[in-house]
């Protein structure tokens, strides 16, 4: 795996429980200091920290956790961020110094982009606004190490609904090791620890996926019971048709899966769910620099000619 940009990047529970077990080790070792196995993991790499929000636990963690490893850490300014050229040039460049770049951005997809332009970079994802994995991960930790056995257990997250209810609920999709299911089984890993989630009014966690009223609807491709890729999409209605229109809004392929047809298979189930709803057209978009997708888009679908305006509101 070269990044680490959301809990599903790890693609199986199998992996989920050896990064856990990893993590329990590394901090059952730190007062070990630099006789600790992993003291000189690092040794010799850099390690860029770029962040465009603030932060106090997680760049300060990261700064030590770089520093407990034997690595050194390069704290890039946000004016580095696609301000003055743009995010792929940042990255390719950074490629030819660091070895890690740590991004803590707005959009999923600037982490993405960053990813994707530079081959030899490994990102890590310290927070976008529509996941946090790296406090998953680390709730996840603690969980197994207050309970061990986490099966049957329900979580309540109770704040702000957005990226660390999202992630959480990507970390208890993942089957607990041990709870009994066969492991080459067909079915897609279901939930070990059940999410139930809370928040003051207008900010509820999650609401398109825990809310009767407009659900966002999910499709998984497996390939030898690990997961393969994902979609999310929703239905809405317009002013222009009478039948409602499908938007996948969300469409995952695991590095390693990529290039077998997996994203292709998952727009055809979407347009198959959709059709089934009495939907008429089925729409997303992407980055104009994503080449990858865009060339199995242009053999699936037909380009709308329309450009996405955005603007950001902060909420009453």
């Amino acid at each position: 795996m070269k990044d680490f940009l959301s809990v599903l990047d790890l693609g199986s529970p199998e992996a989920l429980h050896r990064l856990l077990r990893l993590a329990l080790q590394l901090k059952t070792d730190r007062h070990r200091g630099l006789r600790a196995p992993t003291a000189k993991s690092l040794d010799g790499s850099h390690v860029a920290l770029l962040f465009e929000k603030p932060s106090l636990r997680t760049r300060s963690t990261f700064e030590v956790a770089v520093k407990e490893l034997g690595g050194e850490v390069l704290n890039l300014s946000t004016e580095f961020a696609g301000g003055r050229e743009p995010l792929e040039d940042v990255a390719r460049n950074l490629e030819r110094w660091v070895r890690v770049l740590v991004i803590r951005t707005f959009a999923q997809e600037r982490a993405r982009l960053l990813a994707n332009a530079a081959p030899r970079l490994s990102v890590i994802n310290a927070l976008t606004d529509e996941q946090h994995p790296c406090q998953a991960l680390a709730d996840a930790m603690r969980l197994v190490e207050q309970w061990g056995d986490c099966r049957g257990r329900r979580i309540a997250f109770v704040g702000d609904g957005n990226n660390v209810a999202t992630s959480l609920a990507h970390v208890t999709s993942m089957r607990v090791k041990g709870d009994g299911r066969q492991r080459n089984s067909t079915s897609v890993p279901r939930v070990s620890i059940t999410p139930s989630a809370f928040g003051p009014r207008g900010r509820q966690p999650s609401q398109q996926f825990l809310h009767d009223v407009g659900p966002v609807h999910a499709v998984i491709a497996e390939s030898d019971g690990r997961i393969a890729g994902l979609g999310h999409y929703l239905f809405h209605r317009s002013t222009i048709l009478r039948e409602p229109i499908c938007y996948m809004q969300d469409l995952f392929t695991a590095e390693a899966q990529r290039g077998r047809g997996v994203g292709r298979a998952l727009i055809a189930r979407v347009c198959e769910e959709a059709a089934r709803a009495g939907c008429t057209r089925v729409y997303w978009h992407t980055h104009e620099s994503n080449d990858n997708a865009m060339r199995l888009y242009d053999a699936v679908a037909e380009k709308s000619g329309f450009i996405v305006y955005r603007r950001a509101l902060s909420p009453a």
